[in-house]
């Protein structure tokens, strides 16, 4: 992949942004693509922070989203790490989103984030407001009149195959960009090894 270094003289971190833009709308797999996603970003329990926060101590937080638009959606990552481990890890970043495409996913790991996704739900439509804000979005994006309410039922019905094959076909390593903000004195050798800089 080509990746864009920005160079910010004698800063001690690196910022990175890896991502790629994919359908907007209202597509087949989408569900399953953010159901994904929670397995590789749900916070303490997601692949990301356990490798590259808890084993490997790269960095205090990293996270991955998928932002649904009517035009275009996008797919990204992002963390700030400490300058001399920037390549390891984005490195360790790009193999863990190879390892979501390419791996079938523990039973028990869909199982954990479903109940997350259909528990937290119902928090998120408390509010007049935050009612008003899914209806307009489901408006928007064109989805079916019943989006909100099948939303728990839908995440639920994925097995481990649909939620693998969701991250396969939508999350695309050789469409990712990749920048990086830091000392690029200090970054590019770490970084030609992944890529063109």
């Amino acid at each position: 992949p080509e990746i864009v270094l920005v160079h910010k003289p004698g800063t001690v971190q690196a910022e990175v942004r890896v991502g790629h833009l994919m359908p907007g709308g209202n597509f087949d797999g989408y569900t399953a693509l953010s159901v994904a996603n929670q397995v590789l970003s749900g916070g303490a329990s997601g692949r990301l922070f356990k490798v590259l926060r808890e084993e490997r101590g790269y960095t205090y937080g990293v996270y991955s989203n998928v932002s649904r638009g009517r035009q275009a959606s996008r797919f990204q990552a992002s963390m700030a790490v400490r300058t001399e481990v920037a390549g390891e890890a984005v490195a360790e970043l790009l193999d863990l989103i190879e390892e979501l495409r390419g791996e079938t996913l523990p039973a028990d790991e869909l199982a954990d984030t479903q109940s997350f996704l259909t528990g937290v739900f119902p928090l998120q439509i408390e509010t007049p407001q935050q009612v008003a804000s899914q209806v307009t979005t489901s408006r928007l994006l064109g989805l079916p009149e019943d989006a909100i309410e099948t939303y728990r039922a839908r995440v639920s019905a994925l097995d481990t195959a649909q939620v693998r094959g969701a991250a396969e076909e939508f999350i695309r390593p050789e469409q990712l960009a990749i920048v990086v903000a830091g000392d690029a004195l200090a970054l590019r050798d770490q970084l030609a090894t992944l890529g063109s800089v």
